[in-house]
């Protein structure tokens, strides 16, 4: 009894093709550059940089951003990584949807570095050109006594042309970003892979060019 390739390619059975992740990589161009960034109620307990989603690949991958280890050792901040969608209203980053997010990470090196961690949660599938956030967040992980991190900056629009911009919350249990609109941006990157079902067609699309053959 012949199978369906479709049924081949649901079941798993069949192994679909490697496909290249997007990468948007904002790197720090002007090195180390915003501060301080901590748990504490004296320092800022979340950043966030903006991105467009791209029109192909649109489920988000892993994260990273540059941290350095700034002041307060030997311990430092606990630190996860996330994206927010905007906020209708604001035009910044919505507290109130927070679309995918990693595990937490410390380090005290205090050396700019690139640090990335895989996506954990959430349906983390953005839409084709809409404006998101990558956002790196402190706040209530981690005692508020810990170290806080520097981060690198990027130059506003030297690659992708996006208008990005940087905003940070002092309080969030507020609700509310204290600076908002600023350059430079922050350095980050955002890892993209094809949508689940994009990804079936594909390995469909490269079974039935076999078949022909």
């Amino acid at each position: 009894m012949r199978i369906p390739l479709l049924a081949l390619a649901l079941a798993g059975l069949v192994t679909l093709p490697a496909t290249a992740a997007t990468l948007i990589d904002k790197p720090p161009d002007l090195g180390p550059y915003w501060h301080p960034l901590s748990n504490s109620p004296s320092d800022t307990r979340i950043y966030a940089s903006d991105f467009l989603a791209p029109e192909d690949d649109t489920t988000v991958d892993a994260l990273g951003t540059w941290l350095l280890a700034y002041a307060g050792g030997p311990t430092f901040a606990v630190i996860d990584f996330e994206i927010w969608a905007t906020d209708p209203n604001t035009g910044g980053p919505d507290f109130d949807n927070v679309i995918a997010w990693t595990g937490t990470m410390q380090t005290d090196d205090p050396t700019l570095r690139l640090y990335t961690m895989d996506v954990i949660g959430g349906p983390a599938i953005l839409n084709p050109g809409d404006r998101y956030w990558f956002v790196a967040n402190c706040y209530d992980q981690g005692d508020p006594s810990y170290g806080s991190y520097q981060v690198g900056a990027h130059t506003q629009n030297s690659v992708y042309q996006d208008n990005g911009t940087f905003w940070y919350a002092n309080y969030p249990e507020q609700g509310y970003f204290d600076g908002q609109g600023l350059t430079p941006q922050m350095a980050f990157q955002v890892s993209l892979i094809p949508a689940p079902g994009a990804l079936a067609l594909l390995g469909l699309a490269g079974l039935a060019r076999r078949r022909r053959r």
